[in-house]
């Protein structure tokens, strides 16, 4: 039998002690954690399930604002295009039907302020055709994104919103400015003393 100092056994005893600690502790949190996962994992399905039968049961407009354009595209639950709008198209209709003289020009600034007219006119004819609730997805910025973005939020039951414009500080497609050309200078590989030679 071997037997251990009064302090050595203690020291021990303590080490045994913690240690049993620490495998009661690390159990319940294992525990703990599965059981929570599996709720998670209830909770995640259920919001996916909801996702899901939102997109199948309502109707998609997405609005991409660009520097010069607006356009609206209205989508259905197989992301079949129901119809799209641009602001080009909705001066071309509004020259036709005589609302603009005939010999107007599209000037970008003039179809960007057609923007809000053409929205409030493409969400009255969802209303018309019994189409009350959206999911409504964005693209893009221009000055007008605030206005027509009101325009919808008033007019139409909103049931998902969605923004998907990308983010990007820097200037696109520019390419490294090159380095400076340098001429090469010929240097020996080693310096030699002056005796050498």
């Amino acid at each position: 039998m071997i037997v251990f100092p009064k302090s050595t056994y203690n020291t021990l005893q303590h080490t045994i002690n913690c240690i049993q600690k620490r495998s009661l502790v690390s159990t319940l949190v294992k525990k703990i954690n599965h059981e929570n996962a599996e709720a998670r994992k209830d909770l995640m399905f259920g919001k996916m399930v909801e996702k899901k039968r939102d997109n199948l049961n309502f109707v998609n407009v997405e609005m991409h604002f660009s520097r010069f354009d607006t356009s609206m595209y209205v989508r259905s639950w197989n992301d079949k295009k129901i119809f799209k709008v641009s602001t080009k198209d909705y001066f071309g209709f509004k020259k036709n039907m005589g609302h603009i003289p005939m010999d107007a020009e599209a000037t970008w600034q003039g179809r960007l302020e057609l923007s809000s007219e053409m929205t409030t006119w493409a969400l009255k004819f969802l209303d018309k055709n019994n189409i009350k609730q959206i999911v409504f997805l964005t693209k893009g910025t221009n000055e007008f994104r605030s206005r027509v973005m009101q325009i919808a939020w008033d007019t139409m039951d909103i049931i998902h919103y969605i923004d998907i414009t990308r983010l990007n500080w820097s200037q696109p497609r520019r390419r490294r400015p090159h380095m400076r050309g340098v001429k090469r200078h010929y240097r020996p590989k080693a310096v030699y003393p002056m005796s050498y030679y």
